[in-house]
């Protein structure tokens, strides 16, 4: 009879051959190798026999060793010879309450269930998905900006602080046809000045130290959105003014025209025909529009229910009307409208482009925080405001 020393090798020996039939299963399924079902499957039946074995040398073992327990210790035994006083008592082995590996039955089981094309599930298992950090996405989802009207404007630079320029106001006198020994009509040339001093548009803002260390990314998301905050505030200082800049809305002098009744493509046709015939002799080659305003505009039908406008967003007539482009902002008031030569109106005058510094401010060292300030220093110089035409009267939605 083998040794209880050589029933546990054995034993360990199944159990590591089980756990190999279990790993060969998985593969087979994994990379659908079912012709290697059949060797798996007698592997199977050759190890439960293994195991039937092994158990029965086990049963022998035990109650030899109950007998042997009885004569030592005088403990009474029933009439098959096996123990039944309170001195002995059978424990279960771990392996066989929490098994690690699959039992032969469950390895059958689960191989009649892929045959059969069916779900089993032969064990629990854990899990610590519950437990796990979630990932952090690499960027930051930012704010959306709307497109920057300084882009479609001519810029000049400032060397000093403020602008003067001269304008020719008007003229007293015109030209005539002279009759040889007449005087010949004078004309005076009646010019003003206007000066304007550069307008800083600023902002700062502050990070930590640990955020900076622990999340890069946040540094150029911040400055890029810093970036684009001060570009809004210009855009609606363009268009609408604000303290200390005189926006196109506002500038004296620029030409007006209200919507009263039918087309509203009749009134933009009207206001490029006004720049063209008005002491500028402007060509209008951009109008600036809000965009629920122009969704107005754009949905207009005639008649037979045709879209007067092509409402295809991929066609170039989509961000057009009578051949000007559209610059949809909502910095734009709705219900009007700017229709302008960029060319000939005049020009933003910059004395700053848009920058941004780093440095430190009260007890921002002591705190572990940079601080940037991001500005720029500029004012609008509408040299010809017949070369602005402001529509209102438009629709808001």
């Amino acid at each position: 009879m083998p040794s209880q020393a050589q029933l546990v090798a054995k034993r360990a020996q199944l159990d590591a051959e089980a756990e190999q039939i279990d790993a060969a299963l998985a593969r087979a399924v994994e990379t659908k190798s079912y012709g290697d079902l059949d060797a798996l499957n007698k592997r199977v039946d050759e190890l439960a026999e293994a195991r039937k074995q092994l158990e029965d040398q086990e049963a022998v073992h035990k109650a030899a060793t109950s007998r042997k327990y009885a004569l030592l210790y005088g403990t009474s035994g029933d009439a098959a010879g096996q123990n039944s006083g309170p001195a002995y008592k059978t424990k279960t082995l771990g392996r066989d309450a929490c098994p690690l590996a699959f039992t032969e039955e469950s390895l059958k089981a689960v191989h009649k269930a892929i045959e059969n094309g069916q779900s089993i599930r032969v064990k629990a298992f854990s899990t610590v998905e519950p437990l796990l950090p979630a990932q952090l996405f690499p960027s930051v989802i930012g704010r959306i900006h709307e497109h920057r009207l300084l882009d479609r404007l001519p810029v000049t630079s400032m060397s000093a602080p403020s602008l003067e320029f001269l304008i020719h106001q008007s003229s007293t006198g015109t030209p005539a046809i002279t009759s040889e020994g007449s005087s010949k009509p004078d004309i005076t040339l009646n010019f003003v000045s206007s000066t304007i001093s550069a307008q800083k548009i600023a902002a700062t803002f502050g990070i930590s130290w640990e955020s900076h260390m622990d999340f890069p990314q946040l540094v150029g998301y911040a400055q890029g959105e810093v970036f684009k905050e001060v570009i809004d505030v210009e855009n609606s200082a363009l268009i609408a003014g604000t303290t200390g800049i005189v926006g196109f809305q506002q500038t004296s002098g620029i030409l007006a025209l209200a919507y009263t009744t039918g087309s509203y493509l009749d009134t933009f046709s009207q206001a490029i025909e006004n720049l063209r015939v008005g002491s500028a002799l402007a060509e209008a080659d951009l109008i600036v529009i809000n965009p629920a305003t122009f969704g107005a505009v754009r949905r207009q039908k005639d008649a037979q229910n045709r879209y007067l406008l092509n409402p295809d967003p991929s066609r170039e007539e989509a961000n057009n009307m009578w051949g000007v482009e559209v610059l949809q902002t909502t910095a734009c008031p709705a219900g009007t409208a700017i229709v302008l030569d960029t060319q000939k109106f005049g020009f933003v005058a910059m004395r700053q482009n848009l920058e941004i510094m780093s440095g430190f401010t009260n007890d921002d060292f002591q705190r572990n925080i940079n601080r940037w300030a991001v500005e720029e220093r500029l004012n609008l110089a509408v040299e010809r405001p017949a070369a602005v035409l402001n529509i209102t009267g438009l629709p808001t939605s």
